[in-house]
């Protein structure tokens, strides 16, 4: 069993590739780790990322071959390093403006939720002020009502007493 050469600069160049990739999807996570401040992301991602590489490495090592030789793992590296120095600068450019565009593309679709927050809010108050005086208003009804029936009652009694037959004395 020999060893092929030409396979093992494919195999080799497709480590190389592997690693631009992981390059860039460390990129993709740094945008994100900039455009959300959260304090338990970065270790997180992190960790996503190393599963993920060395998920991806073992895929690659046992499509061609099985084994996991150490000129693949330096080819990772050599891509990596290659994606940062050549590529990366315009890929973060980019991704942040794909950020960008899909933070606006939420605020949009958060605009009639928004609004309808501010709506609601807006008759909260105006049901608040009315309910606030209502209690007022029915008070105030009560009084005039028995008002008006203490009226009737003293021009009953006025005009001779009729309405209170029924009534003892005291």
């Amino acid at each position: 069993m020999g060893i092929d050469l030409w396979d093992q600069a494919l195999t080799f160049a497709g480590a190389a590739i592997l690693g631009m990739g992981a390059g860039l999807v460390y990129d993709l996570m740094r945008v994100l780790r900039r455009r959300l401040r959260l304090p338990l992301l970065g270790p997180v991602l992190d960790f996503l990322f190393w599963l993920l590489l060395t998920a991806a490495l073992f895929v690659y090592a046992v499509a061609t071959g099985g084994r996991l030789r150490i000129f693949m793992v330096i080819a990772v590296g050599l891509g990596a390093v290659f994606y940062f120095l050549l590529l990366s600068r315009p890929a973060l450019f980019l991704a942040g403006l794909l950020a960008d565009g899909i933070a606006y593309l939420c605020h949009l679709a958060a605009l009639p939720m928004i609004w309808l927050g501010l709506l609601c809010k807006k008759l909260i108050k105006i049901a608040k002020n009315i309910f606030h005086y209502g209690r007022r208003w029915y008070k105030i009804k009560l009084i005039s009502r028995e008002m008006e029936e203490a009226h009737r009652q003293n021009a009953d009694a006025a005009a001779g007493g009729k309405g209170h037959e029924n009534q003892k004395s005291v």
